[in-house]
């Protein structure tokens, strides 16, 4: 069977990034795009019959293209699993800063650092700052305790490992990430929440319907189209905070937990609810307006076995 990497990046491409470089990843976009998005170069065919990105592990013969790696449909190996125990995704979107954004998790038949050399020639396209070391993501060798971060500095990939240094020192950042959670059921006010903590904290990543557009609409955490950007600011040792309806059920608030550690182990993670009363939530729902058929009937399905934890909230009228 062999043994797997599993990548989580998400990265913007430089305004300049060349159309060649681009075409290689253009096939993520999605078919219907918004018309104020900027028009993209054809997909790359792959002029190599059989070609991956183990490549050099696995055929006695050069690569070709060696020295213009963006000649290969990266597009698909960035989207798509060797190994059974990812769930792949792949999505290039315009993002609200004006640049291409990429956001991909995948896994290849390689160690972190084959991987990591398949992915260096991508360096002086991420869009970074002068001076700025910017967090990529994660390459996560199946049998290795802890993930390797992937970083970008003044155009170039850097490879970090987490390995421990002895049996009794496990490594340190020099500050935790806060991951924390709320909870609610439909109508509880977790929306309005969010919106004044993101008000009062400017710089926390606020994330409401954590799993709204899933890859697939899965509900593996994971499959989010926030992780990575989730991931990357736990990992800067920042303040995220996370909602999704689903997390009534407590078994997805643990799936959650599990998901995040393993790619930032780091993360401190509490859990603030709002308190089970589905007479108030209704009325909040009814007062609103908006979707009231959909949202009561997840109330209805929801408050029964719906458990809050942690630090627990009133529901208020409003």
């Amino acid at each position: 069977m062999g043994s797997f990497t599993e990548a989580s990046l998400g990265f913007s491409f430089r305004n300049d990034v060349p159309a060649e470089v681009l075409a290689a990843f253009s096939a993520l976009a999605p078919v219907e795009r918004p018309a104020n998005w900027p028009p993209l170069p054809d997909p790359v065919v792959e002029p190599v019959v059989d070609w991956a990105p183990d490549w050099a592990e696995t055929s006695a013969e050069p690569d070709p293209y060696e020295g213009q790696p963006w000649r290969h449909d990266w597009a698909t190996w960035m989207s798509s699993a060797m190994g059974v125990q990812t769930t792949p995704h792949g999505r290039l979107e315009w993002s609200r800063m004006g640049r291409w954004h990429l956001d991909c998790r995948f896994s290849f038949k390689l160690k972190a650092r084959g991987v990591f050399k398949f992915l260096r020639w991508l360096g002086p396209h991420i869009h970074h700052h002068d001076g700025q070391n910017l967090f990529v993501g994660t390459l996560h060798f199946e049998y290795d305790e802890r993930p390797h971060l992937l970083w970008c500095s003044d155009g170039e990939l850097r490879l970090e490992s987490l390995a421990q240094q002895g049996p009794a020192r496990p490594p340190a950042l020099p500050r935790a990430g806060q991951l924390i959670v709320v909870t609610g059921l439909p109508g509880s006010g977790k929306s309005s929440y969010l919106r004044s903590l993101a008000e009062q904290n400017p710089d926390w990543l606020v994330i409401d319907d954590y799993q709204k557009g899933a890859h697939q609409n899965l509900p593996e955490p994971r499959a989010s189209r926030h992780f990575s950007a989730m991931v990357a600011d736990l990992v800067l040792g920042r303040t995220v905070v996370v909602t999704d309806v689903s997390y009534c059920h407590l078994a997805n608030v643990r799936a959650l937990a599990l998901a995040t550690m393993s790619a930032a182990p780091f993360t401190v993670l509490s859990v603030r609810a709002f308190d089970n009363d589905p007479v108030e939530c209704e009325a909040n729902i009814l007062a609103r307006g908006t979707d009231v058929d959909l949202h009561l009937r997840r109330l209805a399905e929801l408050w029964p076995a719906y458990e809050p934890i942690g630090d627990v909230m009133s529901v208020g009228r409003g």
